[in-house]
């Protein structure tokens, strides 16, 4: 017990990315150039991925707020008086109804429906918008359904 529990002094981790380097060499010639290349290339894939401004068209134009509200993204706006803050346009949704009542309300699992003349114009900050959603249309009515594994952190 002198250098603690396992998990302080497990060299696990380093183990574990020991192997994603290794799967980044490609031949036995010269490994580390072929390492600090392919980190590279990954390194500037990354910054273009997130020096990309994001998009507001459809299919990405899809939200809901924590509180069950339901928006769609119409077009982006001049910034606000901060200017670190985006303004959006949107389609703004307060009353919604569950997609299904049993075996428990849909609205729990992030599956709303909303009727199209119940829209409302709305101004709302981009870093209000976190939770992105599928959007179906029907008829005269919308379907969104929360993109779980998917939330979009605004800075």
């Amino acid at each position: 017990m002198a250098f603690g529990s396992l998990d302080a002094c497990s060299g696990f981790p380093f183990e574990n990315y020991l192997g994603k380097l290794k799967r980044l060499v490609r031949s036995g010639k010269q490994p580390l150039t072929q390492v600090v290349k392919r980190l590279v290339e990954m390194s500037k894939s990354l910054l273009s991925v997130e020096a990309s401004k994001p998009k507001f068209k459809r299919p990405n134009n899809a939200f809901i707020l924590d509180e069950g509200k339901c928006y769609k993204a119409i077009e982006e706006r001049e910034e606000s008086d901060d200017s670190s803050c985006q303004m959006l346009l949107c389609k703004f949704f307060e009353k919604t109804e569950p997609l299904f009542r049993e075996p428990c309300d849909s609205r729990i699992l992030g599956c709303f429906k909303v009727q199209s003349r119940h829209a409302v114009m709305k101004l709302v900050p981009e870093r209000q918008l976190t939770i992105k959603a599928i959007m179906v249309e029907k008829r005269d009515e919308m379907l969104f359904l929360a993109i779980l594994h998917v939330h979009r952190i605004m800075p």
